[in-house]
């Protein structure tokens, strides 16, 4: 399914980055080249744009369907 919107380019990398970085906001933020001072902001209000989820959902969904091994912090 397309999304409607398309992404910035800042929202691409924040995508790229959430979904690498196991879903920190306020990081993939900082990434993506959003300000440091209010990266967890941007992040929160990313999280919040319907087309951004459903690019995290799709780029996600690739990674899992890639046979990508994901390691899990401890």
């Amino acid at each position: 399914m397309a999304r409607a919107t398309p992404l910035t380019p800042k929202q691409r990398k924040f995508v790229a980055e959430y979904v690498a970085n196991g879903a920190n906001m306020s990081e993939a933020a900082r990434r993506a080249g959003y300000a440091e001072s209010s990266a967890p902001n941007s992040g929160h209000r990313l999280m919040k744009i319907p087309h951004v989820i459903a690019a995290i959902r799709e780029e996600a969904e690739k990674l899992l369907n890639s046979n990508v091994i994901i390691g899990a912090q401890t």
